[in-house]
Parts: structure tokens; sequence; C-alpha cells
């Protein structure tokens, strides 16, 4: 059996999502519901506690704003464990962690497929970019990830290192890992995502928290073969790449601070008698 576990910040699992996955899933399935909406749990504690809770042999952690666009996705998870060898399975990753913090997206190598919504409209996004590489990856994004019950308390959402929302998929892929197991992406199961995620400082915080606790370990591929000097160049590149994010993100919450200050909507109201001298 499935334990589908979602952590949320509504009281009840969302309508539309109950009934997506009860007629896409074809497969024995409990759900195990954390409501979240005082949001007094980070990820981590709420995620333990659906572990404590679930039944099922195979534990399914997802968003609640995803919906599944494969049908009979449950018997491909069932399948796909039947390799013993397996400790995760994920849709979207990459093959690559750089020796630096780093999200799944991080290095130039991710892999995988989703359907992520926007207001303009859907875009089928698939970003195995590698020809014959294999389906093994190194991280995994956690808007969906499923592992076999057995692994815990083996492995565990580490609530004593980090707080909020941020890094569990990370951390727990790293878990995985160090197991000896694999971590795989599932070929035949499509995912919408109908939110984009937020670079806020937490973020940046719980990132380089995790590259403290793992730091020892990385960089690594999984999936592809590289050398020490591509993973060098690799990291380096994504050293640039973090620093770029950090500034821009502060830059973008200076811009939100400035805005909701009084002397910036007095000034804007000070001016609106004067909109009709903007070039068209």
């Amino acid at each position: 059996m499935i334990s589908i576990i979602i952590c949320s910040r509504q009281k009840s699992i969302p309508e539309s999502l109950y009934k997506n996955v009860e007629e896409t899933i074809g497969a024995d399935h409990e759900w195990v519901f954390i409501d979240n909406s005082d949001q007094s749990l980070s990820i981590f504690k709420a995620y333990n506690f659906g572990v404590a809770r679930a039944q099922g042999d195979i534990l399914c952690f997802m968003h609640d704003d995803i919906a599944f666009r494969s049908s009979r996705w449950g018997e491909s998870v069932n399948n796909a464990f039947q390799n013993k060898s397996l400790g995760l399975l994920g849709v979207i990753g990459n093959h690559v962690i750089p020796a630096c913090p780093a999200s799944w997206w991080t290095a130039c190598y991710e892999a995988g497929h989703v359907v992520q919504h926007y207001e303009q409209g859907d875009r089928y996004e698939t970003l195995d970019y590698l020809a014959g590489a294999s389906n093994q990856v190194a991280l995994v994004d956690g808007l969906w990830f499923c592992v076999p019950r057995r692994l815990f308390p083996k492995i565990h959402f580490d609530e004593q290192t980090y707080q909020g929302f941020h890094c569990y998929d990370s951390d727990i892929c790293m878990q995985v890992l160090e197991q000896g197991l694999d971590i795989a992406l599932a070929e035949d199961i499509v995912i919408q995502h109908n939110s984009d995620g937020t670079l806020s400082p937490q973020f940046f915080e719980q990132r380089q928290l995790w590259f403290n606790k793992w730091r020892h370990h990385l960089p690594l591929c999984r999936g592809i073969e590289l050398s020490p000097n591509e993973l060098n160049i690799i990291t380096q590149m994504a050293e640039r790449e973090n620093r770029w994010t950090l500034e821009a993100s502060l830059a973008q919450q200076e811009a939100h601070r400035l805005r909701a200050t009084h002397a910036y909507r007095l000034g804007k109201t000070l001016l609106c008698p004067f909109h009709f001298l903007k070039r068209k």
C-alpha cells in the first residue's frame, strides 16, 4: 500500500487534488494529512508525524499544489520499488551536486520532466539534457517523491538541524545515498506543478546549513560520469550562480520593503496627478 503524506496550510485536502489522485493512482493507498494551517510545524516535523502515522509499505510525500496527468501511476511506483537497491523515487532532479550550497537545480545537469503551470498557460518542461544518461540522480525536487517505509528510522527528516520549509528534500536525498541506495526518476509519471517556489532569506540560511552538514560528501554525481576537473568547474559555476541569486533575492526583498514604507506610498500618491506625462 502507498501512504500519501501531505503537509498543508489548508485545513483539509483540496477537493481537486483528492479527486485527481483517486482517479489516477490505480493502486491501494491511504491518505495521511497533516493540518499545518496555523503554520506551527516545520515541514521536517510534519513529515516525521506523517511517517509515524503511515501504514503503507511505500511513503509518498507530495505538495498540495500538484496534479497527476498519468493514469495508474501507483502501479509504476510499486513496480519501481521491486528493485531493492532503489531508495527514493522522484520526477525531477539533478545528476550532480557541486561542492557548495546547492539545490536540485543548481548544477547544469537537471533531469526529468514536469508540467509547470504559469498564468500564460502550461509548459511541459523536459530537463534531461544528456543523451544516454541513466535515470539515476543525486537530488530530487520535493514536490513529489516516494521512499520505502523500511528505510525509516534509518533515515529521518532532520528537525534538529533545520527549521521551516526548505532543504527537506535535499537532506533526505543525502541520507538515502549515505545508505548506499539509489535515487531515480520515474520516467512514466507526469505531474503538473501549479505554483513557483520563492527564494526567501530563510531559504539561503537553510541551504547553508545543508552544506555545512554534508560538505565532506561533496561533490558527487549519479547517472553520469564526470572527471574531478569537470566537477570542479561545475562547482565554480554554481558558486557564481549562488552569489548572483542571493544578490538578486536581497535586492527584491529590499524593493518589497521600500514599497511598503509610508514614504513610498506618500510619494506615489503625490505623483498620481502627473501620470499623464508618462511616455507611452
